[in-house]
């Protein structure tokens, strides 16, 4: 029986000598076993919260998962003759395994964590190569990076008016506004409501948050008529 290694290198091997009647004799000495690596690396990419360890195909990418900047992280292990190289590619869409292979991507080399940041849709490739050529390519899945603050129309921060405003709320990712504690309806990336005021002024903080947990927050006050002859009402954006 051939004997079998773990690791590549020279083992220290013990064998045994027995003829027909069962006698035997042990020797030991040395020999360079060639272990055949025949297993590529296997790894796992972690990004916008989660963690994959496959090829993700591209009728499972959506990029319906909205973040801030995301790191990056890449890992590798390989059990034979070790990991050579960390590549990985960033792209805007989906590829096929056949596309990810093309001779038109340009791969990079990872050597630490990095960031993505600009407002785009991404999904993160790595190869994953070891020390007698083999390589395995996996990916994330999709996701949207969104560093936009929400939009406020109509009013702006710090303002003071003397009669009631019509105020718009936009952004691409919008979730949530609300004005003090009582919550607006949101549609279609798009929030529109009015508020009025009385004599002595009415304080108003109207709160938007997107998906990605961008916030803008204008402090306004309206008042139901002008206070005075010198009261100069705010122009709003």
């Amino acid at each position: 029986n051939k004997p079998k290694y773990k690791d590549v290198g020279s083992k220290k091997v013990y064998f045994q000598v027995t003829d027909s009647n069962n006698n035997y004799e042990t020797y030991s000495g040395y020999a360079t076993v060639n272990i055949v690596d025949d297993t590529a690396p296997t790894g796992s990419i972690t990004v916008a919260g989660k963690t994959t360890t496959g090829f993700v195909s591209p009728s499972s990418v959506t990029f319906g998962t909205v973040v801030s900047a995301q790191t990056v992280r890449i890992t590798a292990s390989d059990s034979g003759s070790g990991v050579k190289t960390i590549y990985y590619y960033v792209s805007n869409s989906a590829l096929t395994s056949t596309q990810i292979q093309g001779a038109n991507i340009a791969w990079k080399t990872y050597s630490e964590e990095f960031e993505l940041d600009d407002d785009k849709k991404y999904v993160v490739y790595a190869k994953l190569t070891d020390n007698v050529g083999k390589a395995r390519i996996i990916s994330s899945y999709g996701f949207t990076v969104d560093g936009i603050e929400p939009k406020i129309e109509g009013v702006s921060d710090g303002g003071e008016y003397c009669q009631s405003k019509t105020v718009t709320v936009t952004d691409t990712h919008l979730s949530k506004v609300y004005v003090d504690s009582s919550s607006k309806s949101v549609s279609s990336g798009k929030s529109t409501f009015t508020l009025s005021g009385d004599s002595d002024g009415k304080d108003y903080t109207i709160t938007a948050t997107d998906t990605a947990g961008n916030e803008t927050e204008y402090t306004i006050t309206i008042y139901s008529s002008h206070v005075n002859d010198d009261f100069e009402q705010t122009e709003s954006d």
